[in-house]
């Protein structure tokens, strides 16, 4: 199976967040009636995203973006500060819509990359038993501990695919 390497990590959990927020640098651009900008993503969720731009934006102004290439994403600006914007998405997005961008962020090839924890996921399958699990995390240990690999998180699709999530650090 081969890896991309992206500028891409999971931020630290906050208080008043439901879902993981995902550290990017997405280049995207805003709708015309924003001045068709440039701005780039900092972090996304499926509730929302951290905006950059020199955009002048205000708090409630409703703006979309396109994340993937694809599906244009309404957003509410919930804060601001400087020229940050904080962004709530009027609908959740799809986990498969924060991929598509993660996909999409370029490779940062800087030296600081190497201080950064790197992520890398693994399908365990559809709806595994505890000892289908336990296998599967036995045999994971046994390939990939030795590289430097250790077990972080899961998460499991809407469709029931258990994937791990493990760093590198």
């Amino acid at each position: 199976m081969k890896s991309l390497r992206a500028n891409v990590t999971l931020a630290p959990p906050a208080d008043r967040r439901e879902t993981p927020r995902w550290n990017i640098d997405l280049l995207v651009t805003l709708p015309p009636e924003q001045g068709q900008r440039h701005a780039r993503v900092r972090n996304l969720s499926e509730g929302g995203m951290m905006l950059e731009t020199d955009a002048d934006l205000d708090v409630g102004d409703v703006l979309s973006v396109n994340l993937d290439g694809v599906l244009l994403v309404d957003a509410t600006i919930v804060w601001r500060q400087e020229q940050g914007y904080g962004c709530q998405f009027l609908e959740a997005i799809p986990s498969a819509v924060i991929s598509a961008a993660i996909l999409q962020a370029p490779v940062d090839s800087s030296d600081d990359l190497a201080t950064e924890p790197r992520f890398e996921e693994f399908p365990i399958g559809l709806r595994p038993t505890m000892g289908e699990l336990a296998a599967w995390k036995s045999e994971f240990e046994r390939k990939h501990a030795p590289k430097g690999l250790r077990l972080v998180a899961f998460r499991q699709t809407e469709g029931g695919l258990l994937i791990a999530i493990a760093s590198a650090d």
